[in-house]
C-alpha cells in the first residue's frame, strides 16, 4: 500500500508527540535543566511544564518561577510562586522572588507577608531588611513621589516587540542591543540579564530643540560587524575618547559536528576604533575566567578603572559590581565594592558618571519592586549609602541600563514597564534639581521649624514645611524663576 504524502507527514506528528509524551517527568526536566543552563528560559518553561502536568516535581516546581521571572513575565511568575510557596520544602529565595513579583503588581500587603516569610528564614540577609523597608507605605510614596525631578518619555522609534536596551550615547548617535533580527531566525529566548542572542545597532541622533532638549532619531543599522559576534550580550560602552570599546560576549565550546555550541560564562571583550572600523575583538583580558562570569563594564573617563558586574564566587549575592584598575594596560585582579553596594540579590549593569557617581541596578536593594536605578559615590575610600533614583526612572518593574550626558540634564535607561511588551529604551531629561530651603531668624542665624513653604514651584503632592533645622527638601524647576510664600504661627 502507497501511502499519501500528507499522510506520512501526519504520522510522523503523531509519533512525536507520541515519544513527547511517552517521555518520564524526570527525563523532561533533564532537558529542561540543560536548556536552563544554556539560558533558553523559554524552552525549559515549556519542557518544566510538560514536567508538572505529569508529575509534582520539587525540581520543576522551583525551577519553573524563577525562568519565567528571567524571561520578564511577572504575571505568570507571580502564579508559579504562589504554588511553590505553599511546598513545604520550598527554599527561601521562592519567598524573596514571589514578594518581589507580587511587588510588580502593587500588592504590597501581600508581598510583605512574603517578605516576613523571607526573613524568618534568611535573618542575616540584608536584602529581606530592605524589602520591609520598601513595602511601607511612606517609603513607597516617597519614591513615588520623586518625579517631579524628570520627564520621561519612551523612544518609540526604537521600540520593537522585542528586547531593544543598552543605550550608550556615541559619536553623534547611540548603540544599543536588540534581538529583534535573532528571534525572526531563532526560537530562543533568554532575559535581559543573560541575553547570548542580541546585536548591537547604532542609529542617530540630533538634538532638534536645545532648550527642551528634544531629540530626531534616523533608522536604526547594524554597528560594526566585528562587534556582533554569534553570542553577544552587550551593552557596548566606550572610553572617555570614544576609541576603545568595552562589551560582554559568551564563552562558549566547540561545536562537534552539528550540535550548537554549549554557552558558557560571559567574559568581557576590548576593540580599538581604527579611523571608522573596530579591530577585533580582544577577549584575553586577565579579569576574565571560566570559573566564573564579568559581564556589563563601564570605564572611567580617563580609562583608568573599570567596573562590571560578576558572579565571582565569594561575593555577596547572585552578581554583585566589581572594579579593576587599568595597570600599565592589564586590569587588575577586581575588587568587590562591598556590602555598601553589593546584596544578596544582583546588582548588575553599571555606569561611571561624569559627576563621580556610580549608577546601577540592583534587585536587592529598597525599590519599588524589580530591579530599580541606583547610585552611589565613594568619599574617603568608603562608598556612601545607595540612593533610589525613584518614579518615573524607576517602577514597579524593571529598569536597566542608565546613562546620561555629561552635565547630568538628559539620558537614556531601559524598562520592561509596559504590559505585555519586553524592554523598552527609555529617554529621560531633568526638568528640576532637588534643592535645600532654609528659613532662619535673622536676628539669631538660627533656623526656624513649623514654616509652612508655599509656591506655585513646588509639587502640589504634599504640604512643605520645616524641619527642626528650618529647611525643607524640595525639587526647583530648571530655569524658572520662583517666588515663595512664608507662613509661620508664631
Amino acid at each position: 500500500m502507497k501511502l499519501h504524502p500528507h499522510i506520512v507527514v501526519l504520522l510522523i506528528l503523531c509519533m512525536s508527540a507520541s515519544q513527547l509524551s511517552a517521555q518520564t517527568a524526570d527525563a523532561l526536566i533533564n532537558k529542561a535543566n540543560k536548556k536552563y543552563k544554556d539560558l533558553e528560559f523559554q524552552e525549559a518553561i515549556e519542557l518544566y511544564e510538560q514536567a508538572l502536568k505529569k508529575e509534582t516535581k520539587t525540581v520543576a516546581l522551583f525551577a519553573l518561577p524563577d525562568c519565567y521571572r528571567k524571561v520578564g513575565n511577572h504575571l505568570k511568575a507571580e502564579q508559579w510562586y504562589a504554588r511553590a510557596s505553599q511546598h513545604p520544602e520550598a527554599p527561601a529565595d521562592i519567598y524573596y522572588y514571589f514578594g518581589l513579583s507580587l511587588m510588580s503588581t502593587d500588592k504590597f500587603e501581600e508581598a510583605e507577608a512574603q517578605f516576613t516569610i523571607f526573613r524568618e528564614k534568611e535573618s542575616a540577609q540584608l536584602r529581606g531588611h530592605n524589602m520591609m523597608i520598601a513595602v511601607k507605605p511612606e517609603v513607597h510614596k516617597e519614591l513615588l513621589n520623586a518625579g517631579a525631578l524628570y520627564d520621561v518619555e519612551v523612544v518609540s522609534n526604537l521600540s520593537t516587540p522585542y528586547d531593544d536596551f543598552g543605550a550608550t550615547m556615541f559619536d553623534g548617535g547611540l548603540t544599543f542591543c536588540s534581538d529583534r533580527d535573532t528571534l525572526k531566525v531563532t526560537s530562543h529566548r533568554g532575559s535581559w540579564l543573560y541575553k547570548p542572542y542580541v546585536q548591537s545597532y547604532f542609529v542617530s541622533a540630533t538634538m532638534k530643540d536645545k532648550a527642551t532638549k528634544e531629540f530626531e532619531y534616523g533608522n536604526p543599522t547594524l554597528f560594526s560587524g566585528k562587534l556582533n559576534m554569534n553570542y553577544h550580550d552587550g551593552p557596548i560602552r566606550f572610553d572617555g575618547l570614544q576609541q576603545t570599546a568595552y562589551f560582554t560576549v559568551y564563552g562558549t565550546n566547540e561545536k562537534k559536528s552539528n550540535r550548537r555550541a554549549t554557552i558558557l560564562n560571559t567574559q568581557i571583550a576590548s576593540s580599538k576604533r581604527v579611523g571608522e572600523q573596530w579591530t577585533k575583538p580582544n577577549q584575553k583580558l586577565k579579569l576574565n575566567s571560566r570559573e566564573y562570569s564579568v559581564a556589563h563594564p563601564t570605564v572611567t573617563p580617563d580609562g583608568d578603572k573599570m567596573f562590571f558586574a560578576s558572579d565571582i564566587p565569594g561575593g555577596f549575592g547572585g552578581f554583585d559590581i566589581y572594579v579593576s584598575y587599568n595597570e600599565s594596560g592589564e586590569w587588575s585582579k577586581p575588587i568587590n565594592l562591598g556590602p555598601e553596594i553589593n546584596t544578596e540579590g544582583d546588582e548588575v549593569y553599571p555606569f561611571w558618571g561624569l559627576d563621580e557617581n556610580l549608577y546601577f541596578s540592583s534587585d536587592g536593594q529598597a525599590g519599588l519592586g524589580g530591579f530599580d536605578i541606583y547610585y552611589s559615590n565613594s568619599t574617603a575610600g568608603r562608598w556612601i549609602p545607595v540612593i533610589n533614583l525613584g518614579a518615573p526612572l524607576n517602577s514597579e518593574k524593571d529598569e536597566i541600563s542608565y546613562t546620561m550626558d555629561s552635565t547630568g540634564s538628559y539620558g537614556f535607561f531601559s524598562s520592561n514597564r509596559v504590559a505585555k511588551r519586553n524592554m523598552d529604551i527609555y529617554y529621560f531629561k531633568r526638568v528640576a534639581l532637588e534643592s535645600q530651603i532654609l528659613v532662619f531668624d535673622k536676628a539669631t542665624g538660627q533656623g526656624v521649624a513649623g514654616v509652612e513653604i508655599r509656591s506655585e514651584c513646588l509639587p502640589k503632592n504634599k504640604k512643605w514645611v520645616t524641619n527642626i533645622d528650618g529647611r525643607i527638601y524640595a525639587p526647583l524647576p530648571l530655569e524658572r524663576n520662583c517666588k515663595l510664600m512664608l507662613i509661620s504661627s508664631l
